[in-house]
């Protein structure tokens, strides 16, 4: 699937440099997708913010606000980009924050989404069936606290990749926490339940609640996006 990179609306004063090919060999991982960098999204021109989330906003720290802002960025185009929204609707008018005020939301009812970031980039998806993404910096900090997230058979795993330690653990971090964001759960619990089976440079295997599941990854700049789906079995009321 394509996944090119969307700035709404266009007064915003600096464009978004990336086009990127997210997650392509597998066209049914996700309905839609859009990868932002960003600083490119800021200093903001104009409000892009409902009043709800314009209130959770003013809670947060400045760095978390950033983030919290470009998150929002982010959903707003896909809820475009996917057709949930009139051509021309004005970002302040597209509500991406769920009634429990933490989750993200896209307008319509029967659409899953989720939605990553790190200091430099920030990625959503969308699918019909619950999905979880996340993006890290491929680096040692993963690798640090491999122990406490990874079982020991999936530690054996690291020297079977052809990876390096670095790509492989942050393929397993990754994996699990899209996992908690697909399931709804909380990370302690996503490490506990969710077993990584194989792990490779573009696909790898889990099993979650019972069943398997084909992660998929995409290396870009230094950074790693994993993306799970859950399948009819797995479903997980929204």
């Amino acid at each position: 699937m394509n996944a090119t990179t969307h700035l709404y609306p266009r007064n915003l004063n600096k464009s978004i440099p990336i086009q990127s090919k997210l997650l392509e060999h597998e066209e049914s991982v996700c309905t839609g997708s859009i990868l932002l960098v960003i600083d490119a999204l800021f200093p903001l021109k104009e409000s892009v913010l409902t009043n709800r989330e314009a209130s959770k906003a003013e809670t947060l720290g400045p760095k978390r606000r950033k983030s919290f802002t470009a998150a929002r960025i982010a959903l707003k185009n896909l809820s475009l980009q996917l057709g949930l929204v009139a051509p021309g609707t004005h970002l302040c008018s597209i509500e991406t924050l769920a009634l429990d005020g933490v989750r993200p939301s896209l307008p319509a009812s029967e659409v899953f989404c989720s939605v990553s970031h790190d200091d430099t980039f920030v990625v959503t998806v969308a699918h019909d069936r619950p999905v979880g993404v996340d993006i890290e910096p491929i680096s040692s900090k993963a690798s640090r606290g491999w122990h406490l997230f990874m079982s020991l058979p999936e530690q054996r795993l690291i020297s079977k990749t052809g990876l390096g330690k670095d790509q492989t653990v942050v393929r397993a971090w990754t994996m699990k926490e899209a996992a908690a964001k697909a399931l709804n759960f909380d990370l302690f619990r996503a490490w506990r339940e969710v077993q990584v089976l194989r792990i490779g440079a573009e696909k790898s295997l889990a099993r979650i609640k019972g069943k398997q599941t084909c992660p998929t990854h995409l290396e870009i700049q230094g950074h790693l996006i994993s993306l799970i789906t859950l399948d009819d079995a797995q479903r997980i009321p929204k």
